[in-house]
């Protein structure tokens, strides 16, 4: 199986430096835009690694997270805005309460 994946894991490394989280993030970005796919008939992933190498990804993680967030849903990105004010993370009981309280308002 290294033999197979031996091309694809070294773009992955050029692209990524080996960053563990950059690494996860654009295989899910790769997956995404059907770059990186499952062949239920060969049984294994597949990928072009011409496509691949021709994507234009940024080089740092920084600025990978920023597009990814720049291509969110402006909702999404609205949302993300205003619970980054709480802190690293909100706990769920207080999402919900929040989202109750909006529905009551009629927002």
């Amino acid at each position: 199986l290294p033999r197979l994946t031996r091309t694809l894991s070294n773009i992955i490394y050029r692209k990524t430096k080996g960053n563990p989280l950059f690494v996860s993030q654009l295989m899910l970005a790769l997956s995404k835009k059907r770059l990186l796919f499952p062949s239920l008939s060969r049984r294994r992933w597949e990928w072009d690694n011409e496509k691949i190498m021709s994507q234009k990804l940024p080089d740092d993680v920084a600025v990978f997270f920023t597009q990814s967030i720049a291509d969110l849903p402006s909702d999404v990105r609205i949302s993300l805005f205003h619970f980054s004010c709480f802190g690293a993370s909100v706990e769920i009981a207080f999402v919900k309460t929040l989202e109750m309280a909006l529905e009551m308002r009629g927002l």
